[in-house]
C-alpha cells in the first residue's frame, strides 16, 4: 500500500497513480498493490510520517468493507491502540442488528474487537 498526499490543486485519482507507478517503477516487486490518496499525512512531533495511524485507518477500512460485504449494518468502526492487547476495534452495530453475523466477520481478522449496539 502506498499513501499519497497531493500537492494543492493537484487533480489525479488512484488509478492514474497506479498506472504511473507501473510504467515508471522498474522493479515489479516495488510497485504498490494499491494506492490511497490521503488529505494529509499523519505526522509525528518531529515531522516523520506516523505509520501506526495509517495502519489504524487501513484496519478500519478493511473491517468496514468486510462488514458491508456481509450485509452487517453498523454505525461505526474505530480502531484503538491498547498497551496490553495491541489493536482493539470497537464496532457499533446498527439498532436491531444481530451480533452473531458481525462476530463471524470480525473473527476472521487478527484483532480483538468489542461490539456494542446503537440505540437510535
Amino acid at each position: 500500500m502506498a499513501y499519497v498526499q497531493l500537492e494543492p490543486d493537484a487533480v489525479v485519482d488512484e488509478e492514474e497513480l497506479m498506472t504511473f507507478a507501473r510504467e515508471h517503477i522498474g522493479e515489479r516487486a516495488a510497485v504498490p498493490k494499491a494506492i490511497r490518496i490521503v488529505e494529509a499525512m499523519p505526522l509525528t512531533g518531529v515531522g516523520k510520517i506516523f505509520k501506526p495511524e495509517l495502519k489504524r485507518r487501513e484496519t478500519e477500512d478493511a473491517l468496514c468493507e468486510a462488514l458491508r460485504s456481509a450485509n452487517v449494518a453498523f454505525s461505526s468502526v474505530a480502531g484503538n491502540s491498547d498497551s496490553t492487547h495491541g489493536t482493539v476495534v470497537d464496532v457499533v452495530l446498527a439498532g436491531g442488528e444481530e451480533p452473531q453475523r458481525a462476530q463471524q466477520v470480525l473473527g476472521q481478522f487478527p484483532y480483538r474487537y468489542r461490539l456494542a449496539t446503537s440505540h437510535d
